[in-house]
């Protein structure tokens, strides 16, 4: 996990999927939704035209939004 977080910190756009998705589904860490979120985005800075990154995003924000409800509405 160490080498994944230091990769991901590197702006290795892989291993910042791998990281946020361990860290919204709780994989070997305690479950950051707010910080997976985070994480994703700087992905998505990179990777832009990335379906796979848009669709995660995308389920991100459906699971969040079913467990704590629309905040912003």
């Amino acid at each position: 996990m160490k080498w994944l977080q230091q990769s991901a910190e590197n702006g290795y756009v892989r291993a910042q999927y791998q990281l946020a998705l361990c860290l919204h589904q709780g994989r070997v860490v305690k479950i950051n939704l707010l910080e997976a979120s985070f994480i994703l985005m700087a992905a998505l800075l990179v990777e832009t035209d990335n379906a796979m990154f848009r669709h995660v995003l995308s389920s991100f924000v459906e699971i969040d939004n079913a467990m704590f409800g629309h905040v912003c509405s």
